[in-house]
Protein backbone atom coordinates (compact mmCIF):
# COMPACT_ATOMS: atom_id res chain seq x y z
CA UNK A 1 0.00 0.00 0.00
CA UNK A 2 2.82 2.35 0.88
CA UNK A 3 4.53 1.59 -2.43
CA UNK A 4 1.38 2.49 -4.39
CA UNK A 5 1.02 5.75 -2.47
CA UNK A 6 4.65 6.69 -3.13
CA UNK A 7 4.26 5.99 -6.87
CA UNK A 8 1.12 8.13 -7.02
CA UNK A 9 2.85 11.01 -5.21
CA UNK A 10 5.85 10.82 -7.58
CA UNK A 11 3.56 10.81 -10.62
CA UNK A 12 1.63 13.83 -9.36
CA UNK A 13 4.89 15.67 -8.64
CA UNK A 14 6.25 14.99 -12.18
CA UNK A 15 2.99 16.20 -13.75
CA UNK A 16 3.01 19.43 -11.71
CA UNK A 17 6.59 20.19 -12.95
CA UNK A 18 5.42 20.28 -16.56
CA UNK A 19 6.68 16.87 -17.54
CA UNK A 20 3.94 16.61 -20.15
CA UNK A 21 4.93 18.54 -23.29
CA UNK A 22 1.32 19.09 -24.26
CA UNK A 23 -0.06 20.70 -21.10
CA UNK A 24 0.27 23.69 -18.83
CA UNK A 25 2.65 26.42 -19.91
CA UNK A 26 4.59 24.00 -22.07
CA UNK A 27 7.87 22.14 -22.10
CA UNK A 28 11.01 24.06 -21.24
CA UNK A 29 14.41 23.35 -22.78
CA UNK A 30 17.71 24.00 -21.01
CA UNK A 31 17.76 27.65 -22.13
CA UNK A 32 14.60 28.45 -20.19
CA UNK A 33 12.64 29.26 -23.36
CA UNK A 34 9.14 27.84 -23.70
CA UNK A 35 9.10 25.78 -26.87
CA UNK A 36 5.64 24.22 -26.79
CA UNK A 37 2.32 24.48 -25.01
CA UNK A 38 -1.46 24.73 -25.21
CA UNK A 39 -1.38 28.25 -26.62
CA UNK A 40 0.71 27.36 -29.64
CA UNK A 41 4.15 27.63 -28.09
CA UNK A 42 4.97 31.30 -27.59
CA UNK A 43 8.67 31.96 -27.18
CA UNK A 44 9.39 34.14 -24.15
CA UNK A 45 12.71 36.01 -23.78
CA UNK A 46 15.48 34.69 -21.47
CA UNK A 47 18.06 35.45 -24.15
CA UNK A 48 21.51 36.89 -23.68
CA UNK A 49 21.88 40.66 -24.07
CA UNK A 50 22.20 41.55 -27.72
CA UNK A 51 20.51 38.43 -29.05
CA UNK A 52 17.53 38.91 -31.33
CA UNK A 53 14.25 37.67 -29.87
CA UNK A 54 11.84 35.75 -32.07
CA UNK A 55 8.31 35.97 -30.71
CA UNK A 56 5.52 33.86 -32.12
CA UNK A 57 2.44 36.04 -31.88
CA UNK A 58 -1.00 36.63 -33.26
CA UNK A 59 -0.79 38.50 -36.58
CA UNK A 60 -4.10 40.31 -36.02
CA UNK A 61 -3.63 41.64 -32.52
CA UNK A 62 0.15 41.45 -32.52
CA UNK A 63 0.03 40.56 -28.82
CA UNK A 64 2.15 37.68 -27.56
CA UNK A 65 0.22 35.11 -25.53
CA UNK A 66 -2.94 35.01 -27.66
CA UNK A 67 -3.77 32.34 -30.15
CA UNK A 68 -3.09 33.06 -33.79
CA UNK A 69 -1.17 31.78 -36.77
CA UNK A 70 2.17 32.01 -34.93
CA UNK A 71 3.92 34.36 -37.36
CA UNK A 72 7.56 34.96 -36.42
CA UNK A 73 8.43 38.58 -35.64
CA UNK A 74 12.13 39.46 -35.44
CA UNK A 75 12.89 41.95 -32.69
CA UNK A 76 16.13 43.99 -32.87
CA UNK A 77 18.90 43.80 -30.30
CA UNK A 78 18.13 45.59 -26.99
CA UNK A 79 20.60 48.41 -27.70
CA UNK A 80 19.05 49.19 -31.09
CA UNK A 81 16.77 52.17 -31.55
CA UNK A 82 14.79 53.59 -34.47
CA UNK A 83 13.85 57.29 -34.51
CA UNK A 84 13.27 57.85 -38.22
CA UNK A 85 11.46 61.01 -39.29
CA UNK A 86 8.71 60.70 -41.92
CA UNK A 87 8.53 63.50 -44.47
CA UNK A 88 5.37 65.55 -44.67
CA UNK A 89 3.82 64.47 -47.98
CA UNK A 90 2.74 68.06 -48.63
CA UNK A 91 6.41 69.10 -48.64
CA UNK A 92 7.45 66.64 -51.35
CA UNK A 93 8.23 68.72 -54.43
CA UNK A 94 10.49 66.42 -56.44
CA UNK A 95 10.91 62.81 -57.49
CA UNK A 96 14.18 62.87 -55.55
CA UNK A 97 14.53 64.20 -52.02
CA UNK A 98 17.55 64.57 -49.73
CA UNK A 99 17.42 62.17 -46.78
CA UNK A 100 19.58 62.79 -43.71
CA UNK A 101 21.26 59.77 -42.14
CA UNK A 102 22.35 59.71 -38.51
CA UNK A 103 23.69 56.28 -37.61
CA UNK A 104 25.23 55.56 -34.21
CA UNK A 105 27.20 52.32 -33.87
CA UNK A 106 27.59 50.81 -30.38
CA UNK A 107 28.57 47.55 -28.75
CA UNK A 108 26.11 45.43 -26.78
CA UNK A 109 26.79 47.48 -23.66
CA UNK A 110 25.70 50.61 -25.49
CA UNK A 111 29.27 51.97 -25.73
CA UNK A 112 30.13 53.88 -28.95
CA UNK A 113 32.31 52.19 -31.54
CA UNK A 114 34.69 54.25 -33.64
CA UNK A 115 36.16 52.95 -36.89
CA UNK A 116 33.01 51.13 -38.03
CA UNK A 117 32.38 51.36 -41.77
CA UNK A 118 28.77 52.18 -42.55
CA UNK A 119 27.56 51.64 -46.13
CA UNK A 120 24.20 52.61 -47.63
CA UNK A 121 22.94 50.29 -50.35
CA UNK A 122 19.97 50.79 -52.65
CA UNK A 123 17.18 48.29 -53.34
CA UNK A 124 19.41 46.61 -55.94
CA UNK A 125 22.14 46.11 -53.32
CA UNK A 126 24.37 48.67 -55.05
CA UNK A 127 26.56 50.89 -52.90
CA UNK A 128 25.34 54.51 -52.64
CA UNK A 129 27.80 55.89 -50.12
CA UNK A 130 30.01 54.92 -47.17
CA UNK A 131 31.44 56.60 -44.09
CA UNK A 132 33.43 55.79 -40.94
CA UNK A 133 32.05 56.24 -37.43
CA UNK A 134 33.81 58.80 -35.24
CA UNK A 135 34.81 58.53 -31.58
CA UNK A 136 31.13 58.91 -30.63
CA UNK A 137 30.20 56.02 -32.92
CA UNK A 138 28.37 58.51 -35.13
CA UNK A 139 28.06 58.67 -38.91
CA UNK A 140 26.36 61.65 -40.56
CA UNK A 141 25.61 62.11 -44.25
CA UNK A 142 22.86 63.22 -46.60
CA UNK A 143 21.92 61.21 -49.66
CA UNK A 144 19.46 61.84 -52.52
CA UNK A 145 16.72 59.21 -52.51
CA UNK A 146 13.93 58.64 -55.02
CA UNK A 147 10.60 59.22 -53.31
CA UNK A 148 9.11 56.02 -54.72
CA UNK A 149 11.93 53.84 -53.33
CA UNK A 150 10.55 51.33 -50.86
CA UNK A 151 13.63 49.83 -49.23
CA UNK A 152 17.33 50.37 -48.67
CA UNK A 153 19.95 48.61 -46.57
CA UNK A 154 22.67 49.77 -44.21
CA UNK A 155 25.61 47.43 -43.72
CA UNK A 156 28.13 47.88 -40.93
CA UNK A 157 31.53 46.22 -40.56
CA UNK A 158 34.23 46.49 -37.89
CA UNK A 159 37.32 44.29 -37.53
CA UNK A 160 36.53 43.36 -33.92
CA UNK A 161 32.78 42.89 -34.26
CA UNK A 162 30.31 40.77 -36.18
CA UNK A 163 29.16 42.39 -39.44
CA UNK A 164 25.55 43.44 -39.54
CA UNK A 165 23.02 44.67 -42.11
CA UNK A 166 19.70 46.35 -41.35
CA UNK A 167 16.90 47.24 -43.73
CA UNK A 168 15.22 50.64 -43.99
CA UNK A 169 11.70 50.25 -45.29
CA UNK A 170 9.77 53.10 -46.88
CA UNK A 171 13.05 54.96 -47.42
CA UNK A 172 11.51 57.24 -50.06
CA UNK A 173 8.99 58.61 -47.54
CA UNK A 174 11.55 59.49 -44.88
CA UNK A 175 13.11 62.84 -44.12
CA UNK A 176 15.73 61.40 -41.78
CA UNK A 177 17.01 57.94 -40.87
CA UNK A 178 18.08 58.03 -37.23
CA UNK A 179 19.24 54.67 -35.92
CA UNK A 180 21.36 53.19 -33.15
CA UNK A 181 22.78 49.82 -34.16
CA UNK A 182 24.46 47.35 -31.81
CA UNK A 183 27.25 45.00 -32.86
CA UNK A 184 28.24 41.77 -31.15
CA UNK A 185 31.89 41.09 -30.37
CA UNK A 186 33.45 38.76 -32.94
CA UNK A 187 34.94 35.51 -31.77
CA UNK A 188 38.03 36.31 -33.81
CA UNK A 189 39.34 39.64 -35.04
CA UNK A 190 38.99 39.96 -38.81
CA UNK A 191 42.30 40.24 -40.67
CA UNK A 192 41.54 42.91 -43.26
CA UNK A 193 43.62 43.42 -46.39
CA UNK A 194 44.45 47.13 -46.55
CA UNK A 195 46.75 47.76 -49.50
CA UNK A 196 47.10 51.54 -49.10
CA UNK A 197 47.21 51.48 -45.28
CA UNK A 198 44.42 54.03 -44.74
CA UNK A 199 42.52 51.82 -42.29
CA UNK A 200 39.81 50.88 -44.80
CA UNK A 201 39.81 47.27 -46.03
CA UNK A 202 40.17 46.79 -49.76
CA UNK A 203 36.70 45.26 -49.99
CA UNK A 204 35.15 48.53 -48.75
CA UNK A 205 37.72 50.95 -50.19
CA UNK A 206 36.71 52.54 -53.51
CA UNK A 207 40.38 53.49 -53.97
CA UNK A 208 42.40 50.61 -52.48
CA UNK A 209 45.68 51.92 -53.92
CA UNK A 210 45.23 55.56 -52.91
CA UNK A 211 45.52 56.45 -49.21
CA UNK A 212 44.19 59.97 -49.89
CA UNK A 213 40.79 58.63 -50.97
CA UNK A 214 38.48 56.00 -49.49
CA UNK A 215 34.82 56.29 -50.55
CA UNK A 216 32.50 57.58 -53.25
CA UNK A 217 29.01 59.02 -52.97
CA UNK A 218 26.81 59.04 -56.07
CA UNK A 219 23.66 60.76 -57.27
CA UNK A 220 21.75 60.78 -60.57
CA UNK A 221 19.27 63.50 -61.45
CA UNK A 222 17.09 64.71 -64.31
CA UNK A 223 16.74 68.48 -64.07
CA UNK A 224 14.09 70.46 -65.93
CA UNK A 225 13.99 74.24 -66.21
CA UNK A 226 10.47 75.07 -67.31
CA UNK A 227 11.10 78.74 -68.13
CA UNK A 228 13.72 77.91 -70.76
CA UNK A 229 12.60 74.45 -71.86
CA UNK A 230 16.03 73.14 -70.89
CA UNK A 231 16.40 69.60 -69.47
CA UNK A 232 19.57 67.77 -68.53
CA UNK A 233 20.66 64.59 -66.81
CA UNK A 234 23.27 65.25 -64.17
CA UNK A 235 25.42 62.49 -62.68
CA UNK A 236 27.48 63.40 -59.62
CA UNK A 237 30.26 61.44 -57.94
CA UNK A 238 31.92 62.69 -54.80
CA UNK A 239 35.29 61.28 -53.80
CA UNK A 240 35.88 61.23 -50.04
CA UNK A 241 38.78 60.53 -47.74
CA UNK A 242 38.75 58.41 -44.60
CA UNK A 243 37.77 61.49 -42.54
CA UNK A 244 34.46 61.69 -44.44
CA UNK A 245 35.64 64.83 -46.24
CA UNK A 246 34.84 65.57 -49.89
CA UNK A 247 38.10 65.85 -51.83
CA UNK A 248 36.95 65.82 -55.46
CA UNK A 249 33.67 65.99 -57.39
CA UNK A 250 32.91 64.63 -60.85
CA UNK A 251 30.09 66.42 -62.69
CA UNK A 252 28.72 64.68 -65.78
CA UNK A 253 25.94 66.44 -67.68
CA UNK A 254 23.92 64.88 -70.52
CA UNK A 255 21.55 67.33 -72.27
CA UNK A 256 18.05 66.00 -72.92
CA UNK A 257 16.37 69.13 -74.30
CA UNK A 258 18.39 72.22 -75.15
CA UNK A 259 15.43 74.58 -75.08
CA UNK A 260 16.02 78.14 -76.17
CA UNK A 261 19.34 79.00 -77.79
CA UNK A 262 21.85 81.06 -75.87
CA UNK A 263 21.33 79.53 -72.42
CA UNK A 264 24.13 77.91 -70.46
CA UNK A 265 23.90 75.29 -67.74
CA UNK A 266 26.08 75.10 -64.68
CA UNK A 267 26.34 74.03 -61.06
CA UNK A 268 27.24 76.17 -58.06
CA UNK A 269 28.90 74.59 -55.03
CA UNK A 270 29.55 76.67 -51.91
CA UNK A 271 29.57 79.92 -53.85
CA UNK A 272 31.77 78.77 -56.74
CA UNK A 273 30.29 77.91 -60.16
CA UNK A 274 31.26 75.52 -62.94
CA UNK A 275 29.74 75.68 -66.44
CA UNK A 276 28.79 72.39 -68.09
CA UNK A 277 27.05 73.56 -71.30
CA UNK A 278 29.16 76.16 -73.06
CA UNK A 279 27.81 76.55 -76.62
CA UNK A 280 26.95 80.26 -76.88
CA UNK A 281 24.84 79.98 -80.06
CA UNK A 282 22.60 76.94 -80.06
CA UNK A 283 23.24 75.17 -76.76
CA UNK A 284 25.43 72.07 -76.76
CA UNK A 285 23.85 68.66 -77.18
CA UNK A 286 27.04 66.85 -76.21
CA UNK A 287 27.71 65.36 -72.77
CA UNK A 288 30.20 67.25 -70.65
CA UNK A 289 32.27 65.84 -67.79
CA UNK A 290 34.51 67.86 -65.51
CA UNK A 291 36.51 67.05 -62.38
CA UNK A 292 36.36 69.60 -59.59
CA UNK A 293 39.30 69.26 -57.21
CA UNK A 294 38.54 71.18 -54.04
CA UNK A 295 41.39 73.35 -52.81
CA UNK A 296 40.74 72.09 -49.28
CA UNK A 297 38.77 68.93 -48.38
CA UNK A 298 35.31 69.86 -47.10
CA UNK A 299 33.59 67.83 -44.34
CA UNK A 300 30.59 66.10 -45.83
CA UNK A 301 28.33 67.66 -43.20
CA UNK A 302 29.28 71.10 -44.54
CA UNK A 303 28.56 70.22 -48.17
CA UNK A 304 25.21 71.16 -49.73
CA UNK A 305 23.05 68.20 -50.66
CA UNK A 306 23.25 66.92 -54.23
CA UNK A 307 22.57 68.21 -56.85
CA UNK A 308 23.93 71.32 -55.11
CA UNK A 309 22.70 74.49 -56.89
CA UNK A 310 22.12 73.84 -60.62
CA UNK A 311 21.20 76.81 -62.82
CA UNK A 312 20.71 78.05 -66.36
CA UNK A 313 21.46 81.59 -67.45
CA UNK A 314 21.61 83.54 -70.70
CA UNK A 315 25.05 83.51 -72.31
CA UNK A 316 25.02 87.30 -72.54
CA UNK A 317 24.94 87.55 -68.76
CA UNK A 318 28.36 85.95 -68.39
Amino acid sequence: MNKILIIMILAMFAFSCGGSSGGGAGAVDNTGVIISGDNGGYIVHDLNAGDAEVILSDTVSGISGETGDNTAVLKPAPVDSVNDVVRDSDETVSDIEAVDFEITVVNMNGEPLSGAIVTLKDENNLMVTSAVSNESGLVLFTSPIETDDTIAAISIIHPEYEAREISVEGIGSLEAVIRTVGLETAQETVAWTDTDGDGIPDEADAFPDDSELAFVSKGRFTLKFTETGFAVKLHITEKLNVKNEVVEIILHSIPVETGEAGYLFGVSIKGESWMLIRDLKTGSTKPVMINVKLSTPVPRTEMPAMPYEPFVKPAVSL
